[in-house]
């Protein structure tokens, strides 16, 4: 059954779609980043020469009942200033994207911490529940004999 959705919806801001492949269970979107510059992390100088690409696996929020795997080409980059340490770099992120060594999108993580803040409430207020009419059990109990 063919889905119809916008592809950009699949993908957090800052990337670009380059393919979706339909999985039996998953969507497989495979996306880079937008922009064309990356800092180095150490010195903050600004680099367009490209080193090499890997593919980063990242989940992200289902779509369609069907769970969406993200698979990030990121590039690395050669930092230009002289007197930095670090030669070679990977590009970061914004934030709101993927975080360092993140294997879930922050709005997954986001999504994950909400759903286990509203749960962790109602095992809260269901305990403090049953603690109350154990309470009211002990009481009748004791009034009875």
């Amino acid at each position: 059954m063919p889905i119809n959705l916008r592809i950009s919806a699949l993908v957090p801001m800052g990337l670009i779609v380059e393919s979706v492949t339909q999985l039996d269970d998953a969507l497989l979107v495979t996306a880079r980043a937008r922009m064309q510059v990356a800092s180095c992390p150490l010195c903050g100088s600004p680099s367009r020469r490209v080193h090499s690409r890997y593919v980063r696996e990242a989940s992200d929020l289902p779509c369609s009942g069907r769970s969406v795997r993200l698979r990030v080409v990121t590039r690395r980059f050669c930092c230009n200033n002289p007197h930095c340490r670090r030669r070679i770099f990977a590009e970061r992120f914004d934030k709101t994207v993927l975080l360092v060594r993140s294997r879930r999108t922050s709005r997954l993580v986001h999504h994950l911490e909400t759903v286990s803040s509203y749960s962790s409430r109602f095992s809260r207020i269901g305990s403090r529940r049953q603690a109350g009419s154990e309470l009211r059990q002990t009481t009748d109990a004791t009034s009875q004999q």
